[in-house]
C-alpha cells in the first residue's frame, strides 16, 4: 500500500506567504533558499528542524541589505575593481561623476528601483 503525504495547509500557506514575501523585498540569493524550502516541505510533508531553518533563513535573507548580482536585475556603473568586495546601490537617478568620486564604483537599480525594500549593497564575488 502506497502511503500518501499530506501536504497540509501549513506548508502551502507558508510556501505562497515566502513567494509573496519575495516579491516585495526581492533578493537574488533568497531564491535558492525559496526553492530549498518548497523541496524539503514537498519531499518531508511535514514540518521538521530542516524545513524550519530554511524557512528561517529565506525570511532573514529578505531583510538582508546586501544581495547578490545576478539575472541582469542591477546595472553597475564606474570603475571594476578586483576580489570580492561590497559595492553601493542606488537608487533614483544619481549624478554618475559625483558616485564615482565618492564610491568609485556602484550599481544602478534605476529610477524607483524594484521593490519595497531595496537592497543597500551588492556583494560582488570577482
Amino acid at each position: 500500500m502506497v502511503q500518501q503525504r499530506d501536504e497540509g495547509p501549513d506548508n502551502t500557506l507558508f510556501f505562497l506567504a515566502m513567494a509573496w514575501g519575495l516579491l516585495l523585498s526581492f533578493r537574488v540569493f533568497s531564491l535558492p533558499l525559496l526553492l530549498a524550502g518548497a523541496f524539503l516541505a514537498r519531499r518531508l510533508g511535514r514540518q521538521n528542524g530542516w524545513t524550519i531553518a530554511i524557512r528561517g533563513a529565506f525570511l532573514l535573507s529578505l531583510l538582508s541589505p546586501v544581495d547578490v548580482p545576478g539575472l541582469g536585475c542591477y546595472r553597475g556603473g564606474g570603475a571594476h575593481h578586483s576580489g570580492p568586495r561590497l559595492v553601493r546601490c542606488v537608487v533614483g537617478l544619481p549624478t554618475h561623476t559625483s558616485l564615482i568620486a565618492r564610491h568609485g564604483e556602484y550599481y544602478s537599480l534605476g529610477c524607483s528601483g524594484y521593490t519595497v525594500n531595496n537592497p543597500r549593497w551588492i556583494l560582488v564575488p570577482r
